[in-house]
């Protein structure tokens, strides 16, 4: 399994990708209401979370298999998610600083929603670890 990755390094590394969106997917698929609670979020947004946790769980097991079976060819797998990471922390850096307090903050609907940059630093972290496995593993990704 370690020779893989290329060594423990990437391995660790996609290790710490791979439960992050464990995580997400736990946390929007089966603890969704409690997520919701958790940013104020009324659950009416339960099906879209659902959705986005959805995505989530298709590369958790697509990660899965390719823990088991090798990095031969995933290329696709680790430059979607990359791209995904990306966009999702522009999007948030622009929610969380300039969208939200300039146009919801204190307005009705929005008083009990809690705000953090949780909309983004995950998605910087996440980005910039899978560009590192993407660098590292690049021999063996784009066989």
């Amino acid at each position: 399994m370690i020779e893989n990755f290329n060594g423990p390094i990437y391995l660790i590394l996609f290790l710490i990708l791979l439960l992050g969106n464990v995580y997400y997917a736990y946390c929007t698929l089966i603890n969704t209401k409690n997520w919701l609670d958790k940013y104020g979020t009324h659950h009416s947004a339960v099906l879209i979370t659902r959705i986005l946790g959805s995505l989530i769980s298709g590369f958790v097991l697509i990660g899965i298999y390719i823990l088991f079976t090798g990095t031969e060819g995933t290329w696709a797998y680790f430059a979607t998610m990359f791209i995904g990471f990306v966009i999702m922390a522009i999007i948030g850096i622009h929610f969380v600083e300039v969208d939200y307090p300039n146009n919801y903050k204190g307005k009705e609907g929005f008083e009990n929603v809690v705000i953090t940059k949780e909309g983004y630093i995950p998605a910087i972290i996440f980005a910039i670890v899978n560009a590192i496995i993407m660098y590292g593993l690049s021999d063996k990704i784009y066989a």
